[in-house]
């Protein structure tokens, strides 16, 4: 997952990430995968509105294409500080939006009371790393996913993005994206399910400190009005990162695609304990 800052955010108008030339783009491309996400985040000041100045606006999922930013977005929607003296757009090249969510939450969260930092200024041109704990912490706002316009060249680029997209889900940030890049040897790791309530809702993730997580995931939670919360349902060491990471992919790989949304399952307690069991005992791989 990346991050950049916006003016503003609204994908059904601009179904697009727009930047200032095409190696920014290919930038982001370099550094990403099919099926990634970049995060959208109000600048601190003017023209961002007040109420969007530092906030989390919502995220895409974009495409493979650098293209014309205004073949896909129109002029006569972006305001008079979009542009240069000459009248060219200072974004004229972008990747376009294949899935598009927005914050549903009011208010809108802060940026750092979410993830416990500032971006640096590189975050004004470009988008930016995200630590896997940061990606946790912004996936678990709640979001409605947004319809994004289907023009002719839109619908062109998504097509083809459909047939460069692997099989299957959706897969979680391995360990070698954490802040600080890469995984080391020696520190211990877990393999966490969590249930939501008694509901048959479990979520599976991997963490160095599952306890912390926890907290993280029900931070997000009205339980206050729900009356109802994640608790640990169960968790296995691991020597390091990437053996908890690969038993996480596992296990949801073991579920039918039906009854996986991101990480959580919705399966009963029983089908969940035997496929969990089935890994330890090395059934599954």
């Amino acid at each position: 997952m990346f991050a950049t800052r916006v003016w503003g955010y609204d994908p059904k108008i601009f179904p697009i990430a727009s930047f200032g030339s095409e190696g920014l783009c290919n930038h982001l491309l370099k550094k990403s995968s099919l099926g990634d996400r970049l995060v959208f985040v109000g600048t601190k000041g003017p023209p961002t509105h007040p109420n969007e100045q530092g906030k989390i606006l919502g995220y895409i999922e974009f495409g493979r294409d650098v293209v014309n930013t205004l073949d896909v977005s129109s002029k006569e929607a972006y305001p008079a500080e979009a542009f240069e003296r000459n009248g060219n757009l200072k974004w004229p090249r972008a990747l376009v939006a294949t899935r598009a969510w927005s914050i549903n939450l009011e208010p809108l969260p802060d940026l750092v009371e979410t993830i416990g930092r500032q971006f640096t200024r590189d975050a004004t041109t470009m988008a930016v790393d995200l630590s896997e704990g940061e990606a946790a912490k912004i996936l678990e706002l709640p979001m409605v996913e947004v319809s994004v316009p289907e023009g002719e060249v839109l619908m062109k680029l998504r097509r083809r993005n459909e047939r460069l997209a692997p099989k299957g889900r959706s897969k979680g940030p391995n360990p070698s994206s954490r802040e600080g890049g890469g995984y080391e040897l020696g520190n211990s790791a877990w393999t966490y399910a969590m249930q939501f309530g008694d509901r048959p809702c479990f979520k599976v993730g991997w963490s160095t400190d599952p306890k912390r997580r926890l907290g993280e995931v029900n931070k997000h939670v009205p339980s206050e009005l729900l009356k109802e919360e994640w608790s640990l349902l169960t968790t296995h060491k691991w020597e390091n990162e990437n053996l908890a990471h690969k038993m996480e992919q596992a296990i949801l790989d073991a579920f039918p695609p039906k009854k996986i949304s991101g990480e959580r399952v919705n399966i009963t307690i029983r089908e969940f304990e035997q496929v969990w069991n089935d890994y330890l005992a090395g059934t599954i791989t």
